[in-house]
């Protein structure tokens, strides 16, 4: 992918959600951030952009110069570490209060020439900031920001907003140009007088086999195409689908990554690729399935090369996906040894998803970053790295979204001893350099200052700490850790 250089990548979010990582990062901790990754044998920083965020408005175009910014900042300490850097852009999820988000984005792009206009403008743009440092980069798109929005509808999504899916992302002009009216009623079964009463199909109706034929071959190609269009280079790097998409009528649909018309230059692991048992791997059994999955791409695959590994999944610490953790931590040592051979022979290069623990921190610019963008507040004052609110001052912010189960984390310190003041209601007098207060629902944070003062240093709100077993949020090693950076070394090949 980098021409005469293994590929040893990480994506880094800090210890933020990829959703609020561009509102809410700390400046003063990615320089050491980049001195760890550094030090652990890394050359590459993959970072994710969502489109609606950094591109607040399509008509008429609009950018967050603030974002673009971090951006350049990002860019600055990428190019002092010598790392390559990799930009997934196009992320579907984020927590800002974008125009149009990308998600809806995304459901009417292919007929919607104005976005597609603007996507253009959005990848010049990204492009442009990042041009400015003299780096090596690439441009990464992946099938996952497309899929959720176009491909699998929900059940719970109502006959009316499918139909204005189909229409928008170009799958009732597809089938327009594909059938006549009764050749699609007779073929598949359905019962309409025109295109315009086709649906989104759901996963399990006859119909979604022209969906995920026209989202693999039509609508991707698309967005390839306008993307290669709009970059300097002409050239990007398109991660594919490996997961089994079987038809719930008859088996007979997967995934399709021999593409004549899409290079497909990157693929993603994790333990349960082509299987249904979620009984844990031993070490001989987990580097088999590895082994198994890169060479069944590169068997399928048209172009034949070798995959970079955006996503090596091998420890997964996620209340979603649980059965996902077959590789237990006790043989990770003979895991990454095991596939070393495969790694360096037959793959381009690899990449973990989060090098530190991450929350999945649903607070708009929690760290202050950003002033105090996303707040209500009164009386707050803004110091070096923090927030000073002293007695009468409150903040306030609503949550994009409820959370459940959910603990509020407040880091702050505190000027004086005499001290009064309230969270949600909830009264504090005295307390520790970090707050943390459980709740089994939160939809706002509502802090007020009746006495005394405290420096609010970062305020986020989280259910989970995901993990791949690496570095801690305090950034202290584990044993996986230092697996990797032992591994990253044997893989020093041109």
């Amino acid at each position: 992918m980098f021409k005469e250089q293994y590929i040893k990548a990480t994506h880094y979010f800090g210890e933020c959600s990829m959703g609020n990582f561009w509102n809410t990062f700390e400046e003063d901790k990615v320089e050491s951030d980049f001195e760890i990754i550094k030090s652990h044998g890394f050359n590459t920083i993959i970072l994710i952009l969502p489109w609606s965020p950094f591109q607040t408005k399509i008509d008429p175009i609009t950018y967050d110069q603030e974002l673009l910014n971090r951006l350049s900042f990002i860019c600055s300490k990428i190019k002092l570490n010598n790392f390559n850097l990799i930009l997934r852009v196009g992320y579907l999820w984020s927590n800002s209060t974008e125009n149009i988000t990308t998600f809806e984005r995304y459901r009417k792009f292919f007929i919607n020439k104005k976005l597609q206009y603007s996507w253009v403008d959005y990848i010049k743009t990204i492009e442009n900031v990042v041009s400015n440092f003299n780096l090596n980069y690439k441009f990464f798109l992946c099938w996952e920001d497309f899929y959720w929005s176009v491909l699998r509808c929900n059940d719970n999504v109502t006959f009316e907003n499918r139909l204005t899916i189909a229409k928008g992302c170009g799958f009732q002009q597809y089938l327009s140009a594909s059938y006549s009216v009764e050749e699609l009623n007779s073929i598949y079964n359905v019962s309409v007088d025109n295109f315009n009463e086709v649906p989104l199909p759901l996963f399990n109706e006859a119909l979604f086999k022209e969906l995920h034929f026209f989202f693999d071959n039509i609508y991707l190609l698309k967005i390839i195409s306008l993307t290669k269009f709009a970059l300097k280079q002409d050239d990007i790097v398109y991660e594919h689908r490996v997961d089994s998409d079987l038809s719930s009528i008859d088996g007979s649909l997967d995934s399709n990554y021999s593409k004549k018309h899409i290079k497909v230059d990157a693929i993603y692991y994790h333990p349960m690729i082509g299987e249904k048992s979620n009984k844990p791997f031993s070490a001989k059994e987990a580097v088999d399935h590895f082994t198994r999955v890169v060479g069944a791409f590169r068997a399928n695959s048209v172009q034949r090369g070798r995959p970079f590994i955006d996503q090596l999944n091998f420890h997964i610490s996620n209340p979603q996906y649980p059965n996902f953790g077959r590789i237990k931590p006790e043989i990770h040592n003979q895991f990454l040894a095991g596939i070393l051979p495969t790694l360096s022979s037959h793959t381009s290069g690899y990449g973990v998803w989060g090098f530190f623990d991450w929350t999945n921190d649903k607070v708009f610019n929690g760290a202050f970053e950003l002033s105090l963008k996303g707040w209500d507040s009164y009386l707050a004052e803004e110091k070096a790295n923090c927030l000073m609110l002293s007695a009468g001052a409150s903040l306030y912010q609503k949550l994009k979204e409820p959370l459940k189960e959910a603990t509020l984390e407040i880091r702050f310190t505190v000027d004086n001893k005499s001290l009064y003041f309230t969270v949600n209601g909830q009264r504090f007098d005295k307390t520790d350099k970090t707050l943390l207060i459980k709740y089994k629902r939160i939809t706002e944070i509502d802090i007020k200052v009746f006495e005394g003062s405290i420096r609010v240093e970062k305020i986020s709100v989280y259910n989970h700490v995901y993990s791949n077993g690496m570095l801690t949020r305090a950034r202290l090693e584990r044993e996986t850790s230092l697996l990797i950076k032992k591994i990253n070394k044997s893989l020093n090949i041109n």
